[in-house]
């Protein structure tokens, strides 16, 4: 939430190189440790150079970004959904239990993920999706608690909608597919944040995606 000035410096630092590499762009997107206000603070200078900040949710037009060649042709949309939190539901209820509160949380979950299919539904070309959350069949470390407390299943594999051609997850520091599925995976973390990690293997996924036929493996 307030990152010391070194750590500040290394993020901008690494975006800076990244500029000289033949990624042309970038999308970040806030996690449940991080301050909203704070990622999006530079958010129009970093747009200006095709670097995509979501620090908080902010519905559709907020959060579909299209990649576009130096032609200025669509080559992909990224639905670049960050930490979801309560109130982004738009739904509160007085006097409910653990387990409604969890079954609303859920709920509210998919529901923002099919509100973003439907608006894309239209559109050509790779979808891809990003999300920072639990998903059902994922391996985790004992020292993770899930973010929305309870039940550790936020969201299952089968209830992302078949639009999307991939989705990138983030919060698990395990990089694994989800549910079999190659086509939703978590990174991972690049560097082991705990002892339970230290035998995990660690790396990033890079992924061909085209258009009409998905994830080509």
């Amino acid at each position: 939430g307030n990152p010391p000035l070194v750590a500040e410096e290394m993020y901008y630092t690494f975006l800076t190189r990244l500029k000289n590499t033949c990624c042309r762009h970038v999308v970040i997107t806030g996690g449940n440790h991080d301050s909203p206000s704070r990622l999006n603070a530079p958010k129009g200078i970093l747009r200006a150079l095709d670097m995509h900040v979501v620090g908080a949710a902010g519905g559709p037009e907020e959060e579909i970004i299209q990649l576009k060649d130096p032609a200025g042709n669509v080559r992909a949309t990224v639905l670049a959904v960050p930490f979801l939190r309560e109130r982004d539901f738009r739904v509160t209820t007085s006097g409910e239990s653990a387990d409604e509160r969890i079954e609303r949380i859920q709920a509210g979950i998919i529901a923002h993920y099919q509100e973003l299919a439907e608006a894309v539904a239209d559109e050509k070309g790779i979808v891809i999706a990003m999300g920072h959350l639990y998903a059902k069949g994922a391996s985790t470390h004992a020292e993770q608690e899930n973010i929305y407390l309870g039940n550790l299943d936020n969201i299952a594999a089968n209830q992302f909608p078949e639009r999307f051609d991939y989705i990138a997850l983030g919060h698990i520091h395990r990089m694994q597919k989800v549910g079999k599925q190659s086509r939703i995976r978590y990174c991972g973390s690049l560097i082991p944040l705990s002892f339970s990690e230290i035998s995990d293997k660690k790396g990033v996924f890079i992924v061909d995606l085209e258009e009409g036929k998905g994830l080509v493996e």
